[in-house]
């Protein structure tokens, strides 16, 4: 991730940036993503929601700080000199924590690294579907609110990121307290009614207006409910498939 951020610093053409932020941060990003989402779920059994929903917790914390600072990182130093500092931070926060990560279930060097046998069953392939559609719905909003907040609602650019700020903030509580409640109701439970909430909010309050009523109504939806759709997906995927499958669900649902 720390490559590609210095890497997209020196780029000219959108080409570039499409390899380096494109293809070298997703394939890095890739990695500390799968550990993050399936390890938490191997060391707990009672309250697994909620480890698993405390541990990625953090990815919101961190873009609750980084939104801000990397827009004053350009304000003052550039976008060049913003990119290097990023992947430097990136860089030393997966170095620093790498370590401290084990995992509880070691497989047997007669596994494959990705079980394909997953897309025979018809319960991975409509739980991979769906989630498809969830995880592109998730990224959306957090990229668009700062230009939306600019373009249409003529708001200042240090406006929208505070948007995108408070919308980080709340899928920090969402992934909290969606994980500790599927612990009593159920992940899947959960996770439907989550999606469902994300998706009224997008359709609802935000397509048919233009005002900051209604886009504050659903950053504060859409935040919380797309934080519980994060911290579920692996508790629901382990409690579907099984504890030992889940690195590999998590690496196909990557691809």
């Amino acid at each position: 991730m720390g490559v590609a951020f210095i890497a997209g610093s020196y780029c000219k053409t959108v080409g570039m940036l499409m390899v380096t932020q494109g293809f070298i941060y997703g394939f890095g990003a890739s990695f500390p993503f799968i550990a993050g989402t399936s390890i938490p779920s191997q060391w707990f059994t009672k309250y697994r929601g909620f480890a698993t929903g405390l541990a990625l917790s953090g990815s919101g914390v961190g873009g609750m700080w980084m939104t801000s600072a990397t827009q004053s990182l350009i304000d003052s130093l550039g976008r060049p000199w913003a990119m290097r500092v990023t992947g430097i931070v990136a860089m030393v926060a997966v170095f620093a924590v790498s370590p401290w990560m084990r995992v509880r279930l070691v497989p047997s060097k007669s596994e494959k690294l990705i079980d394909w046998t997953l897309l025979k069953d018809v319960r991975f392939r409509v739980f991979i579907t769906a989630l498809m559609f969830a995880i592109a719905a998730y990224f959306g909003p957090f990229y668009q609110v700062p230009s939306y907040s600019v373009v249409v609602l003529k708001k200042s650019q240090s406006w929208g990121s505070n948007m995108d700020t408070l919308m980080n903030g709340l899928s920090v509580l969402g992934r909290l307290a969606i994980g500790l409640l599927s612990d009593f109701v159920g992940p899947l439970n959960l996770l439907i009614i989550n999606m469902a909430l994300a998706a009224f909010s997008i359709l609802v309050f935000w397509a048919p207006f233009g005002s900051v009523g209604m886009l504050l109504a659903t950053v504060f939806l859409f935040g919380f409910s797309i934080g519980g759709v994060v911290s579920v997906i692996p508790v629901a995927a382990a409690e579907i498939f099984g504890l030992a499958r889940l690195p590999s669900i998590i690496g196909l649902l990557l691809h």
